[in-house]
């Protein structure tokens, strides 16, 4: 069995390994129909690594074999972010779309055009193959506010404590430091000397969520030297908006001058979400080896456990994984003790059965439709699609799934016994997607 490693808690670089899971492979499951599996990375030779997909769009574009993992791209992550047009500090530093793209480096989406414009709706803002989705849906933001208040006043302060964080990678920290240093209060930062792995800048922003940026090394995952099998990050690059001519004739003066950028983005891309579980004190990596289970068994991803001396980590590899074990992104969930002898319920999520957590991931799944296919086949077979009330996609079957190339679900399951561990919204899509930003 192929799975992965992580290498230190301060390094986002993750190993493979030929370490099993807490959980035996051949055990009985219970609750779920055996699934099938997704193109087999075990099955494939390493020949043939750059096969073609068989999608008329994306045919070159996709590679297989047993260096890549069935999960293609962790492409975005979705944020509610109440006034996100708008000032949220009082003194002019504020404009959250602003802080992204001149202070972090992001660069601004082609398709935020109307919702800047208007001052209005969710913004798109960019770093190499992945994006930020910050929606200030007013519905949606105080329908999830109204849950975090009825949460915090019902449990301790475990609620309160912050759910993930996102690691970003930059050619360079210097100049993103220098930004930061003149931000003013809509962020907070923390430069951290990691001896010879370099420093590490993490940014709270002005809604308490956390970033971690590190500079890529010489040996990065996500370069693929000349003759090297092509990373999934360097065939989809989002679109960003710049300042050519035909950016000015196509945005507008003040929104090139604004937020344009000049020669790609300062942010190369997003390394890894990692999610923070509530388990119990004496949990012994069980529970990180289940969530890791989870994956391998409906997406037949690379997947793995790893204890860091602090904590066992759940690790779940995307796109190519280099001959060093390297992954180019990762997906982690990180047991968090609880002071309680009962944790709190789905992992210390608050969550509502009809609109999630506010917050969701997006992954695009495998080389081709047939890819996809399998996938939504295993998820609609464990009775776990699901459908969130405020937005239009309604998939619930796999008829429908292929007809709107994504389907979305919540609720991360012990494969033995049905139980939620986690819930996390995922937005699962096929490469066939119109919004994949590896089409030609």
């Amino acid at each position: 069995m192929i799975c992965v490693t992580v290498a230190t808690l301060a390094i986002s670089c993750f190993f493979i390994s030929t370490d099993a899971f807490a959980i035996s492979t051949n055990s009985h499951l219970t609750q779920l129909p055996p699934r099938q599996e997704c193109h087999s990375l075990a099955a494939t030779s390493s020949s043939s690594s750059t096969a073609p997909s068989t999608d008329t769009e994306t045919r070159s574009r996709i590679p297989t074999g047993e260096s890549y993992s069935t999960l293609t791209l962790l492409e975005h992550i979705h944020l509610l972010t109440p006034n996100v047009h708008g000032d949220i500090t009082g003194d002019r530093s504020g404009n959250v779309v602003d802080f992204f793209v001149n202070t972090m480096g992001f660069g601004l989406d082609p398709k935020s055009k109307e919702s800047v414009n208007n001052e209005s709706g969710v913004a798109f803002v960019n770093c190499g193959a992945s994006q930020l989705h910050l929606n200030d849906d007013s519905n949606y933001c105080q329908q999830m506010e109204k849950l975090q208040n009825d949460a915090t006043q019902q449990s301790d302060s475990e609620s309160n404590l912050p759910l993930f964080e996102i690691g970003l990678r930059y050619d360079d920290l210097a100049p993103l430091k220098e930004s930061l240093a003149t931000a003013g209060k809509i962020c907070s930062f923390q430069i951290i000397d990691e001896g010879g792995e370099g420093e590490t800048v993490r940014v709270t922003d002005g809604y308490g969520r956390t970033f971690v940026a590190r500079a890529k090394k010489n040996n990065d995952q996500n370069d693929a030297a000349d003759g090297e099998e092509p990373t999934i990050s360097s065939l989809c690059q989002q679109k960003v908006i710049g300042r050519s001519e035909k950016d000015i004739v196509s945005y507008g003066t003040q929104m090139v001058e604004t937020y344009g950028t000049e020669s790609g983005t300062l942010c190369g891309g997003m390394d890894y979400i990692e999610f923070f579980v509530a388990v119990r004190n004496d949990d012994d990596g069980t529970t990180m080896a289940k969530i890791a289970k989870f994956y391998e068994f409906f997406f037949d991803a690379i997947a793995s456990v790893a204890f860091d001396g602090t904590s066992h980590v759940a690790i779940i590899a995307f796109g190519r994984v280099d001959e060093h074990g390297r992954a180019e992104q990762s997906l982690l969930f990180r047991g968090r003790p609880s002071d309680d002898d009962d944790p709190p319920k789905d992992g210390g999520v608050v969550h509502d059965g009809d609109i999630g957590t506010g917050h969701h991931i997006a992954m695009y799944v495998g080389a081709n439709e047939d890819d996809y296919e399998v996938a939504a086949a295993n998820f609609m077979d464990g009775g776990l699609l699901w459908v969130n009330a405020l937005f239009e996609d309604r998939v619930l079957d796999v008829e429908t799934a292929m007809q709107e190339n994504q389907f979305r679900f919540k609720d991360i399951i012990d494969i033995e016994t049905g139980d939620v561990l986690y819930v996390l919204e995922h937005e699962v899509r096929s490469v066939s997607h119109k919004l994949f930003p590896g089409k030609k």
